[in-house]
């Protein structure tokens, strides 16, 4: 029965492997503990240094996989920064740091500019792969078009 779920959501998400909705399936979850979060870092912030004047300290490290994404640059009036956008067959490399907080999270986002008015970049869960093939769920900064929040009510409801 489990292998004909697997088999039949595959087909209907055929960027997802069977890898991956086995740790789907597996954690029962895309949310951490509030108090170890993952977040894939592909930038200035694969460096120790600027971890420690973020954070206030080193995160627990190793280096992982993002697919079906590549770099682009963001926009000069914002810095011109690296930025993972999606791009099927491509690869971003770059660090998994663990064992962050939601505190962290909160500076990681301040220091991001995530809330900033023309920010061209948002943070995404998303599944990437360790060294040893395992696949983790891992907040990412990427870019692209924020996701709009849904409506409370939409003309739209039908009551389903």
């Amino acid at each position: 029965m489990r292998l004909f779920i697997l088999y039949d959501i595959s087909l209907l998400f055929k960027t997802l492997t069977f890898e991956h909705i086995y740790a789907i399936l597996k954690s029962g979850s895309s949310k951490e503990k509030e108090d170890d979060m993952n977040l894939f870092v592909y930038g200035t912030l694969t460096k120790p240094r600027v971890q420690q004047k973020v954070l206030g300290h080193t995160a627990q490290s190793q280096p992982a996989i993002l697919k079906n994404h590549t770099f682009i640059r963001t926009p000069a009036n914002f810095g011109n920064y690296l930025m993972a956008v999606r791009s099927m067959g491509n690869r971003v490399h770059g660090l998994l740091l663990s064992g962050l907080s939601k505190e962290d999270f909160e500076k990681l986002d301040e220091y991001e500019e995530i809330d900033q008015e023309g920010c061209p970049y948002h943070r995404k869960d998303l599944l990437v792969v360790l060294e040893n093939g395992a696949t983790v769920w891992a907040a990412v900064y990427v870019g692209g078009a924020k996701p709009r929040s849904r409506p409370k009510h939409s003309p739209f409801d039908i009551g389903l």
